[in-house]
């Protein structure tokens, strides 16, 4: 035997030791392996939200909170990141901080509608006792958990500002949902883009309250698909830590459907 087959015969035993160490295994297996690591991710991974925060508050839009918050005019054009649309549930817990300070902080159990999340029933969120839920301002208990929608934006030069909007109220959460609906109807005809929406200030006369302010999200045109590595640029992810504002509405027996106006800056 030559000193080449020699080699050739050693390099070939190797290469059957390491197919026996890698064995590929059953794609049934692996899938359900996979999906045990999505689902431990998915329970116990920390919610951050891309770039500043986006709210609507008694018909004016505001990006930020706390000394950094600042009013952005009506009508803005924004690129809608439609593959990281979320929603799910949020409730805001009271914690002390280490120099014993009470604080609230948001807690999150939402998903991508893009990844087919399915929100939990409410039962399984726990703090079902109602007797122990905070008063609300029709002097009745108030569910701690709201349903929450999330959506990323980002400006139309894909450089200047990326928010998420979000939004637990009534009335923001039918048009966030309008929003998606129509979404998933027009991009059929528009593969690979993305909407060009209008962050509009509306609103509806109420029979208790007069006028109720109302967030629309209006498709005005389509882009294509951004680079995610430049938007990236315009502002990273960032954890969110809730700073409550004072309620400025005066209580009322009956609050409306729709009274809840994102009061709260997350």
């Amino acid at each position: 035997m030559s000193y080449g087959d020699y080699i050739a015969i050693e390099q070939e035993k190797q290469e059957r030791a390491m197919n026996r160490l890698m064995k590929i295994e059953p794609p049934m297996i692996l899938e359900e392996e996979l999906a045990q690591f999505r689902k431990a991710a998915a329970e116990n991974a920390t919610v951050s939200f891309a770039g500043r925060i986006l709210k609507f508050k008694k018909g004016q839009w505001w990006l930020g909170f706390g000394s950094e918050k600042e009013m952005i005019a009506d009508r803005t054009h924004w690129v809608a990141l439609m593959a990281d649309a979320q929603f799910g549930w949020r409730k805001f817990e009271t914690v002390v901080d280490e120099n014993g300070n009470t604080k609230k902080r948001p807690v999150y159990k939402i998903g991508k509608i893009s990844q087919g999340f399915r929100a939990p029933e409410r039962e399984t969120l726990g703090d079902n006792d109602k007797s122990q839920w905070p008063i609300g301002l029709n002097k009745e208990p108030e569910d701690p958990w709201k349903k929450v929608g999330c959506l990323p934006l980002v400006s139309p030069d894909f450089e200047t500002t990326l928010a998420t909007f979000i939004t637990d109220t009534n009335t923001g959460l039918t048009r966030f949902w309008k929003f998606i609906g129509r979404y998933a109807w027009l991009s059929e005809r528009r593969p690979g883009q993305y909407p060009i929406v209008e962050t509009r200030a509306s609103g509806y006369n109420d029979k208790c309250w007069d006028w109720v302010d109302v967030p629309e999200i209006e498709i005005t045109t389509w882009v294509s698909r951004p680079d995610l590595a430049r938007i990236a640029d315009a502002g990273s992810p960032k954890q969110i830590e809730h700073k409550a504002d004072e309620p400025d509405l005066p209580p009322a027996p009956e609050p409306p459907p729709d009274y809840y106006q994102d009061e709260v800056p997350f």
